[in-house]
């Protein structure tokens, strides 16, 4: 078994979702949009940094996901840390500066089955401003996933979920 199966399995096996949690994550892919509704504490965050984990999106080197809040400090007092503990384990290095999780892929030159980190990302964003949607131009965004969505304008909601949104 590979190390990265090790590890997803070790995550998967110590992260038990919730009864709403589970819930939310069966709805099936042809889906586009789906909301996961609740108070603090609902597990709301925690289903989104795990989603495309659990669905092993991460071990394509092309995907990426923007899990989103309004704000710079909202991610920092509370994202960071969570996504350091579920993403670390897989072998996933982050990018202060950039506010990205890369993850290791197979080297794509064959040397050995060594793994590079080269590929898929997780970008943690925020929008504070409806400007600020412009930062999310030049990406193309297979799984969006605002958090604490209530805080988000329509139109910052809006520009990146439709506008943005597509697969590699």
């Amino acid at each position: 078994m590979e190390t990265n199966q090790v590890d997803l399995d070790r995550i998967k096996n110590s992260w038990r979702p919730n009864p709403k949690q589970a819930e939310f994550l069966a709805i099936p892919h042809s889906i586009k949009e789906a909301a996961y509704l609740g108070g603090a504490g609902s597990g709301k965050s925690d289903v989104l940094l795990m989603y495309g984990i659990l669905n092993r999106w991460h071990e394509n080197p092309q995907w990426k996901q923007v899990f989103m809040r309004r704000t710079y400090p909202e991610l920092k007092n509370e994202i960071l840390g969570r996504a350091r503990e579920i993403y670390s384990k897989l072998g996933a290095t982050f990018n202060k500066t950039d506010m990205i999780w890369t993850f290791p892929r197979l080297d794509q030159y064959g040397s050995g089955g060594m793994y590079t980190n080269s590929g898929s990302q997780i970008f943690l964003g925020h929008c504070e401003h409806e400007d600020d949607v412009h930062k999310y131009d030049s990406m193309q965004i297979p799984l969006f996933t605002p958090d604490e969505i209530t805080s988000y304008t329509e139109w910052i909601y809006l520009y990146i979920a439709f506008e943005r949104n597509r697969s590699p």
